[in-house]
């Protein structure tokens, strides 16, 4: 499992604050992973209750 970190950026056009992804860091070996600045859920990512957390299941 991929644990998503992300951050929140103002959209220049809106001026809407917005989440976005920042990388990604798999769960068993720490390791960090690149992936694009999109919404979590626009690569596939969900939103974990257990872990407060936006992940992507392998």
């Amino acid at each position: 499992m991929v644990i998503v970190v992300t951050t929140s950026e103002r959209d220049e056009a809106t001026g809407q604050t917005r989440l976005v992804v920042s990388h990604g860091v798999e769960e068993e070996t720490g390791k960090k992973v690149i992936l694009p600045p999109e919404h979590p859920s626009d690569i596939g990512a969900q939103f974990s209750n257990d872990l407060q957390s936006w992940v992507i299941q392998h």
